[in-house]
């Protein structure tokens, strides 16, 4: 399995600063995750569900975050044989407590592949998780989908910032299309489609092995 190692510790520590001081002070979900609204999360969610069949199928969500995408397909009457990973305590065990019926794991996805013992889902789908500027976005982006290559059979997911967006921070990084196509290309995916219909300042890419 892939794995990456580089400049581990300060992309946790971007992390960690970022979202942990977030929790807390009755904020709500959508507002510890650092979303606008519930319903821009939520129209992120809907793209997965509008152009992958997900019931019945096994999925992990990377960077689950406090498992929302697990109570948003529950309440559209989407069964999956769910599984989150986050690389906070403070989220993993949050979600635990929230949905004990499901499998949350803490820890990184893209340095120890240990967590997941050679599984394989049908489905692997990541939001948010490249949102903040790390320094070096498109490698950490062209790495992650070399990992998610491995930890997929069929589907692979992921939402990312889009530079059309009018309201730019620079705590934030921002993709242009060609950017992303550019590392797409460079995986054997049978199709892939780039959707950017359902939010000003955001695009998806749906990957098929």
């Amino acid at each position: 399995m892939n794995c990456i190692s580089p400049d581990k510790r300060s992309r946790i520590e971007i992390i960690r600063d970022h979202y942990v001081p977030k929790f807390g002070n009755d904020r709500l979900n959508h507002e510890i995750l650092d979303w606008e609204s519930m319903e821009a999360q939520h129209s992120r969610f809907a793209v997965l569900s509008e152009y992958v069949p997900l019931s019945g199928k096994s999925l992990l969500d990377v960077g689950c975050g406090l498992a929302d995408l697990y109570a948003f397909l529950s309440e559209h009457g989407i069964r999956t044989k769910y599984t989150g990973i986050d690389i906070l305590p403070q989220m993993a065990s949050a979600a635990r407590e929230r949905f004990p019926e499901i499998e949350i794991i803490h820890g990184d996805a893209f340095s120890e592949p240990e967590l997941f013992s050679s599984r394989v889902f049908d489905v692997v789908f990541s939001s948010g998780i490249f949102n903040l500027n790390l320094g070096n976005n498109i490698e950490f982006l062209e790495n992650a989908l070399g990992v998610f290559c491995d930890l997929s059979s069929k589907y692979i997911v992921f939402n990312l910032l889009s530079e059309r967006s009018n309201d730019k921070e620079e705590k934030y990084h921002y993709y242009s299309i060609r950017d992303v196509e550019n590392v797409i290309k460079k995986f054997s995916f049978s199709n892939v489609k780039i959707v950017e219909d359902y939010l000003l300042n955001d695009l998806s890419a749906i990957c098929i092995k």
